[in-house]
């Protein structure tokens, strides 16, 4: 099951009855209404699925495949039709369907930066695929280690989570992101099937917090790039690289949020505004400041105010011009009338 903060909650029907198998969708707003098929769409028109598997939320990066930057997906592994099935969470419609031959009963994917990591059960290996282009782009593959894998995640330092199903042997092995095995984390599972990591970053619900405070700034030291970020919450917050790396992008604002956020952004030298966001948009930086991205930055308007003590009211998803930064996070206090600030 994955959850979609303050929308949907999903989950699959890897044997569901009637044909097609189903990608289930709950609103999450009291009891909400009876659930709904994720099946419809039609650009691309939709392929049935067969025995889903696990699912992932990606607030898009780049290309089609997963909508232009700042456009969420939910990324279905169809390990029946061996292919991974792109989805807009809201409606189920059907954004793009992707195979290839290496692709083989895929049961998970993962998402750091610009890169797509696929479970892929069947051939006893992890895929690595590039999502800055129209459909995914095959990149490499490892498999040491590997058997049967069937979940997949990455901490909030970059390092690549792997279940290996066994039957009272299942394992879990860390790796970094070039596929390097680092060590056996769990062994002796039973049939591992998934996994979750807290705080890992991976999600607008599962978002990196703050590994400390400095002057009234909220600190994130030496966190990987393509994660989701979150301090208490404010009318608008300000962020600066404390290293020599940039911004690249804002990959998503958090959805639930209305319309007329802005952002206004710098390299030093060049500033430039970007107005009429909403929950999420997103902002690729070095489409105006080239490669180097941004330095600092400001989210302003944000409605509604949230409580400030909430660690998890306002996560936002971004992507540095290296894979590790470090950034400061610093809340625009409004003070409260007749406090005679």
């Amino acid at each position: 099951m994955v959850g979609f903060r303050q929308q949907l909650l999903m989950t699959s029907d890897e044997n569901g009855t009637g044909t097609p198998d189903n990608i289930y969708g709950y609103s999450s707003f009291g009891s909400g209404p009876p659930p709904v098929a994720l099946t419809a769409g039609t650009t691309p028109a939709p392929t049935a699925l067969n025995n889903p598997v696990l699912m992932t939320i990606h607030a898009g990066i780049g290309g089609a495949t997963a909508g232009a930057t700042g456009t969420v997906s939910l990324i279905v592994s169809d390990q029946g039709n061996n292919s991974l099935s792109f989805h807009n969470p809201m409606t189920g419609n059907v954004q793009n369907t992707y195979t290839d031959s290496n692709l083989n009963r895929p049961h998970s994917t993962a998402i750091l930066g610009n890169r797509m990591y696929v479970a892929n059960y069947g051939a006893n290996n992890i895929l690595i695929y590039s999502l800055t282009g129209t459909n995914p782009t095959y990149l490499s593959s490892f498999n040491t280690n590997v058997s049967n894998p069937t979940d997949l995640m990455f901490d909030g330092n970059g390092f690549l989570y792997v279940t290996m199903e066994g039957t009272g042997t299942g394992t879990v092995e860390r790796y970094n992101p070039a596929g390097v095995f680092q060590s056996t984390f769990f062994t002796g599972l039973s049939v591992a099937k998934s996994l979750i990591i807290s705080g890992n970053g991976s999600s607008q619900n599962n978002p990196v917090l703050p590994t400390g405070t400095s002057n009234g700034s909220f600190l994130f030291g030496n966190v990987g790039t393509g994660r989701w970020f979150d301090p208490p919450t404010n009318p608008g917050y300000d962020f600066a690289m404390t290293d020599s790396n940039g911004f690249a992008s804002i990959d998503s604002l958090p959805l639930g949020f209305s319309g007329g956020m802005s952002v206004t952004a710098s390299n030093g030298t060049l500033t430039n505004t970007y107005t009429g966001l909403n929950g999420g948009d997103g902002v690729d930086f070095t489409a105006f400041f080239g490669a180097g991205g941004a330095t600092t930055f400001s989210v302003n308007g944000i409605n509604p105010l949230t409580d400030p003590m909430d660690p998890t009211a306002f996560p936002i998803a971004l992507s540095f011009t290296s894979k590790i930064a470090s950034f400061s996070m610093t809340p625009q206090v409004v003070p409260e009338a007749g406090s005679g600030l």
